[in-house]
């Protein structure tokens, strides 16, 4: 197993630091519980209750509360499906523990949380990827100033453009990926899993249901096919990818505006048809897996037909429009 190293939650409220320490020793889990017991665990939560809302002493109490049962873990190596480390590699080694006590141990065990961080760390990914894609589009708004700035930047620009277009079709598909995962499968997934333990007094049947809940989101958030885990992890970072080009190339589009040489270049062409090429490929194949899945069994599947609605509701993605 790789090292795990302890970020305190009240460091993740401070300046934006990750709060990882690289030289922290491994984490030793403590015992279900942590150092709040029952009663003070009702008291803090009754403090929080009765603090007031947005209030620094209701976060330092909810801070509290989550430090007594959640550790915030980071697993050294953060390699992705490809085995690359970068910023998206970063992100997928983050990991949430859950101390549980008896007998809900016995429900939620080491796989469960396993199983939980696999779909966490994907989650997390997406997000990621989304936020960065919506910060590449305002990046423009940032490097137009006066009217004579944009004149002579107007070439350093037009250059930009296949890469804007790029980012768009990029946010497109992870903007429905993302609305998928959240309002088609963890949302009703998650009201059928409480209402059939608020209507249980079984506790083997809890414990099925829980498992049914933990293997139908691995089949929906499509983590069950490494082959289609991989594509996915691919076209998430052509997109990170992307922004770091696109970040560089606006940068230097602005220099342009202010006396710099355009004819240099904003950015390598090969670097963006390697990015671009990767994603098409990637995401193609992922549409066809979702396109044989949803003709395998299109009644057990419906929320694969939302997707591939809202994904290629115009024809653009199977017609190959994108591609001209």
């Amino acid at each position: 197993d790789s090292q795990k190293q302890t970020v305190r939650p009240d460091t993740l409220a401070g300046s934006g630091q990750s709060g990882v320490d690289s030289q922290s020793q491994t984490v030793k889990r403590r015992q279900a519980g942590g150092s709040i017991g029952k009663e003070g665990w009702a008291e803090r939560a009754q403090q929080a209750e009765e603090a007031q809302e947005g209030s620094d002493e209701r976060a330092r109490v909810l801070l509290d509360l989550l430090g007594a049962r959640f550790e915030l873990l980071f697993a050294s190596g953060g390699a992705d499906s490809s085995g690359g480390v970068g910023v998206l590699g970063r992100w997928s080694a983050v990991r949430l523990w859950w101390r549980t006590a008896w007998p809900l141990n016995l429900v939620i065990g080491d796989d469960a949380m396993r199983r939980y961080n696999s779909v966490f760390a994907f989650l997390l990914s997406v997000r990621f990827v989304q936020l960065q894609l919506q910060r590449a589009w305002l990046q423009p708004q940032s490097s137009l100033r006066g009217r004579r700035e944009r004149e002579r930047s107007r070439a350093a620009q037009a250059r930009l453009r296949p890469l804007r277009a790029l980012r768009a079709q990029m946010g497109f598909l992870v903007d429905a990926l993302q609305f998928y995962l959240h309002a088609d499968v963890l949302e009703p997934s998650w009201r059928q899993l409480s209402s059939r333990i608020q209507t249980s007094s079984d506790f083997e049947e809890v414990a099925r249901a829980h498992e049914a809940y933990l293997g139908s989101l691995a089949v929906h958030i499509f983590r069950h096919v490494p082959e289609v885990c991989a594509a996915l992890d691919s076209v998430l970072r052509s997109c990170a990818c992307l922004c770091e080009l696109l970040e560089t190339a606006e940068d230097r589009a602005a220099s342009a505006s202010l006396g710099g040489n355009v004819s240099d270049g904003s950015y390598e062409p090969a670097e963006f048809e390697k990015i671009q090429a990767q994603f098409w490929v990637q995401s193609d194949f992922f549409l066809e897996f979702l396109r044989g899945a949803h003709s395998a069994s299109p009644d057990a599947s419906p929320h694969l037909a939302q997707l591939l609605m809202r994904i290629d509701f115009n024809g653009f993605w199977s017609g190959g429009d994108r591609y001209n």
